[in-house]
């Protein structure tokens, strides 16, 4: 370990440290885990480590990788080395793994046939996508759901699998039919969707081992936070990138492992030890386990019920708090779901009578679907509420629309941005015309939106309203090539022209209105951020944008409802868990099936480590479950939780 000499005065960066998270920062050489449980300061760890490994052992900041998984935490982080060094750490990665893909491929993309424009497609492109796919293949989509297709096509990309990979076995070979049509329709389309950033970054280094030897020259030092989050594919990533040097540090809990659905896999973080292990060098390993964040109580209550699970780094890893607190937890059992969201209403109200913040509460459930018996509740009281993963900004209609045009202008291939917008506002195209256009294309083999300006087989009238549309598109493409163009004015003329807000007026649509306005805000707003601003950053922010990214914690004077899972690495005063029954949580799918139970431990887990304050646990004797009335069991996670740490009120 490479600490300070006797004598010696400590590190800067190492005080404030507990010893601990010291240990973990100075080790820098080799491979290193780091057993960070909720509310240790891993986020401090990882970034002082990153300022350690520059300003103490004088690593340039292009030699060091550092991956998350989301923008929010990439950015927090790149502040934080910001301040600890004095500057913006100029040339450090620190970068999610979908970013880090669109980084290498926008370079390199080349090498698998992309142009480097290529456009990133949204969950609602995949969508309009795969139904393409399915009628030009000519697929019942009862038989086979769009959901389920990109279910499955998701689940082949998480595994690393291309199309002629997937080896036969117990599914139907039309989802493999159906997959290997959309990577066509993609390729064409000179665009990837999200999972592909990750897949063709792997294939890039596969087919092209100098590329991979480029980076993995560059990244001497590699730091992965999550680890327990981690797919196959992430796996493979970190594991080519960091053959060369051998220094991959990776943060993590196995106790906070509650994303398998999406395909993480919790086994990377068990057997790091084990795959990383070198004749040479053995994996040191570190543990985090002083909690900041929560009251004792609610501390020792998650620590006796994760003990219930089996796939853990060490039998008797325990979280210790910072904190005191010793009141127990309060639970109470309703009559009904209604009486449920009554009692939490109470519990709110005296809450706020007290002088605590609305935004300081949270309100976790399993399902999105528990939010409704709340909401009524919250309306009829006229407390103001916001449920987080409805509806994102992005991802509105209305938003989208602006999107596709500008998608088209940064990638004229891109042929779902181009039936999205094509008649729309309305200009007289319909599906008569724009099935001629796909058909001529294909036959002249050039890109739709290319064919619109030569095509002869539609009517002289459609031919007009598709060269107007054209020319639209190629007065904009030639302000966007235009020296020192300014992307708000280009944005703002093109939502003029195409008179988007008077159809929405007309339509008396006043939201669809004010978020137009606040999109033309959201592009200043990136202006102003980054010098180097560009239509291709603007369209890449918003693509690998996601939900939690739009999340402030304390942003806005209301109450917040979100699922558990939406929960993680958030942080209240106030937590409701609501639901703690058997079949609602547990989940019902879930209590046949070891591993799935061990899960939703986990995710329970996560739930009663998000309090700095105060914790409530609540369910109900009565529910409504898929329109029945049906009788419900106090969830098994209160009995291992035990009375020692619970009071029922």
């Amino acid at each position: 370990m490479e600490m300070e000499r006797e004598g010696e005065a400590e590190h800067p960066l190492l005080q404030g440290l507990n010893i601990p998270q010291k240990s973990a920062v100075a080790h820098v050489e080799g491979p290193v885990l780091i057993l960070a449980g909720a509310g240790s300061g891993k986020t401090k760890v990882i970034t002082h480590r990153i300022a350690y490994l520059i300003q103490e052992k004088g690593v340039d900041p292009e030699n060091i990788l550092a991956v998350t998984f989301t923008n929010k935490a990439a950015r927090e982080m790149r502040e934080r080395v910001g301040g600890l060094l004095g500057h913006d750490g100029r040339g450090l990665w620190v970068t999610t793994f979908h970013s880090m893909g669109v980084r290498v491929l926008r370079k390199h993309g080349k090498h698998l046939g992309y142009d480097n424009a290529f456009s990133i497609y949204s969950e609602s492109e995949q969508k309009s996508l795969v139904k393409r796919c399915l009628q030009d293949l000519n697929i019942d989509k009862e038989r086979y759901p769009v959901k389920m297709c990109l279910d499955k096509i998701s689940f082949w990309k998480g595994e690393s699998k291309s199309p002629s990979e997937v080896e036969p076995g117990d599914y139907d070979p039309k989802y493999l039919e159906i997959y290997t049509r959309y990577q066509e329709e993609l390729k064409s389309a000179n665009s990837m969707d999200f999972d592909d950033l990750l897949l063709q970054t792997v294939r890039l280094f596969r087919e092209h081992p100098d590329v991979l030897e480029l980076y993995q020259d560059q990244f001497h030092y590699i730091m992965v936070d999550e680890y327990q989050d981690t797919n196959p594919i992430q796996y493979k990533l970190i594991r080519a990138l960091s053959k060369k040097h051998g220094n991959v540090c990776v943060v993590g809990d196995e106790d906070q492992s509650i994303y398998s659905w999406r395909g993480a896999d919790i086994q990377n973080i068990l057997d790091f030890t084990k795959d990383y292990a070198q004749k040479d060098r053995k994996v040191t390993r570190y543990e985090l386990n002083i909690n900041y964040r929560c009251p004792k109580s609610c501390l020792e209550a998650a620590n006796h019920l994760i003990a219930n699970n089996t796939l853990r780094t060490q039998d008797k890893k325990r979280l210790v708090s910072h904190k005191g607190g010793e009141d127990l937890i309060p639970y109470t059992l309703c009559p009904t779901a209604q009486d449920e969201a009554l009692d939490i209403l109470r519990e709110i109200r005296r809450l706020k009578g007290e002088g605590d913040e609305l935004s300081s509460i949270v309100i976790l459930y399993r399902t999105h679907a528990q939010s409704r018996v709340l909401e009524q509740e919250f309306i009829r009281q006229e407390i103001p509420y916001q449920i987080f993963g409805s509806a994102r900004f992005y991802e509105r209609k209305e938003i989208k629309d602006i999107l596709a045009y500008l998608s088209l202008l940064h990638n004229p291939f891109d042929t779902e941005s181009l039936y999205r917008i094509i008649n729309f506002p309305p200009r007289k195209i319909g599906a008569t015309t724009i099935e001629k256009v796909q058909a001529f294309a294909q036959n002249h083999n050039v890109a739709p939106l290319l064919a619109l300006d030569g095509i002869d087989t539609v009517k002289p009238a459609a031919q007009k309203h598709l060269l107007g549309f054209y020319e639209l598109y190629t007065k904009y493409k030639l302000m966007l090539e235009s020296e020192n163009v300014d992307l708000f004015a280009l944005c703002r003329d093109l939502i003029e022209e195409i008179e988007l807000v008077s159809y929405w007026k007309g339509k008396e649509e006043h939201d669809r209105i004010a978020n137009i306005e606040e999109f033309l805000n959201t592009v200043v707003d990136y202006q102003n951020e980054d010098p180097n601003a560009s239509l291709e950053g603007f369209l890449e922010k918003t693509s690998l944008m996601s939900s939690i990214d739009d999340f402030e914690e304390g942003g806005t004077s209301s109450v917040t409802m979100m699922t558990l899972h939406n929960a993680k690495g958030l942080e209240f005063d106030f937590v409701f868990i609501v639901g703690m029954e058997e079949g609602l949580f547990p989940h019902k799918n879930s209590v046949e099936d070891p591993m799935k139970l061990e899960e939703e431990r986990r995710l329970c887990y996560v739930g009663l480590t998000r309090t700095m304050k105060e914790l409530f646990l609540t369910g109900a004797r009565l529910r409504t479950v898929h329109g029945e009335e049906k009788y419900q069991v106090p969830s098994r996670f209160l009995r291992e939780i035990g009375e020692d740490f619970v009071v029922r009120m």
